[in-house]
């Protein structure tokens, strides 16, 4: 068959197809994410035709509820599905367990899951890539996708800039906490009770500024709870170098002795009491430590209400579907939104629904393959 050369070379430049249905959600509470794609096909580009142009894929933000108190931490779960596997490494045992490793990791590799075999300090890239929806580490509320760290707000939405105040509080005012402030500088050999952390406290920040300047002065943090059970340089035995510990779901960091000014910090609310102590030994120079942490302010209970006035969620469908108001803890004297932990011994209402995307209707027409068309759609997506 004879064509005409250039009508058979022209260029055709892609166009975007349709998007397609949002994927389940990653995350079952806590913030996980949905996603989309669309395929440059309507049509392809042929003969040196332009390629699309914009997103291939996107995504939204989904169960972004907080998780049930004493779940585990997500990358955690993640580290526990390998427990009992050794890979063959030498010296592993058969009922190796895996806990995450945070500590060391690059920032271009925090989106990989990095598990540590526990009672050591050894540890293993264990996957390319965590679950999207997992915290990009354990002081930030940015969330991995796709293997890149995106950034979150504490409310567990994606691109959100929502940030906890000084209280704790999602997007709060500092209103509902105060700030308490000391020093310590008495030395007597051992231990000593500088303060007793309540529960509920905040925003925890502790110094120990060493004698003369050098790292070496014999004075060193310690922290135990309530029952004398030290978290933290007990025993008589100081670490050295930065690490973060557990405190009932709540992460604290510890720069190590090592250094001229020693720190411990913790912005997440404390479930039980923390004990600071210092340990004095050697020559028994005065200590300089420092401390500050917020607590709540005492108000009665029937001052806080669950309100159904919160944001609206994402339309469940595309079309026809339906989204749900989230009911929020205010003050009920000027309805400030402030942590859902005040109203958390009264009965939590369901929330409102309501329709949304209704402006269109679903039909079926048949073709091969099967597929849905929406008609007089005007959906901004």
């Amino acid at each position: 068959m004879c064509v005409n050369k250039e009508m058979d070379m022209k260029p055709v430049h892609g166009e975007w197809g349709p998007w397609g249905p949002y994927s389940v959600c990653s995350r079952t509470c806590g913030g996980g994410t949905r996603s989309t794609s669309r395929d440059c096909n309507k049509p392809e580009p042929r003969n040196g035709g332009r390629f699309c142009v914009g997103r291939r894929m996107k995504f939204r933000s989904c169960n972004t509820d907080p998780c049930p108190r004493g779940r585990r931490d997500f990358r955690e779960e993640q580290c526990a599905q390998f427990d009992g596997k050794h890979f063959n490494i030498n010296g592993l045992p058969p009922s190796v367990r895996w806990v995450p490793k945070y500590s060391g990791i690059l920032m271009k590799d925090r989106c990989k899951l990095f598990c540590r075999v526990t009672g050591t300090t050894a540890y293993y890239q264990l996957r390319d890539r965590v679950i999207d929806g997992t915290p990009c580490g354990p002081d930030t509320y940015d969330i991995c996708v796709q293997g890149l760290c995106r950034q979150a707000g504490c409310d567990h939405v994606l691109n959100s800039k929502a940030r906890n105040d000084k209280c704790g509080v999602c997007g709060g005012d500092n209103s509902s906490c105060k700030t308490l402030a000391g020093t310590f500088n008495n030395a007597q050999y051992g231990y000593n009770v500088v303060v007793r952390i309540p529960a509920g406290a905040t925003n925890i920040d502790i110094k120990q500024v060493s004698y003369s300047g050098l790292p070496e002065d014999d004075n060193y943090l310690a922290l135990s709870d309530s029952q004398s059970n030290f978290l933290l340089n007990g025993n008589f035995v100081v670490s050295m170098f930065k690490r973060e510990i557990t405190f009932k779901g709540a992460e604290i960091e510890y720069s190590g002795s090592n250094t001229t000014v020693e720190r411990i910090n913790c912005t997440e609310r404390i479930e039980e009491e923390l004990v600071l102590q210092v340990l004095c030994v050697g020559n028994l120079y005065n200590p300089d430590v420092r401390y500050s942490f917020s607590i709540p302010i005492e108000e009665q209970r029937e001052q806080f209400v669950w309100d159904l006035s919160g944001p609206w969620q994402e339309c469940s469908r595309i079309c026809q579907g339906e989204r749900r108001r989230k009911a929020v803890c205010v003050r009920k004297s000027d309805h400030l939104v402030v942590s859902e932990q005040r109203c958390e011994n009264l009965p939590r209402p369901r929330g409102t629904t309501e329709p949304c995307n209704t402006d269109c209707e679903l039909r079926y027409k048949y073709s091969t393959p099967l597929v849905f068309y929406i008609s007089n759609a005007a959906v901004p997506y």
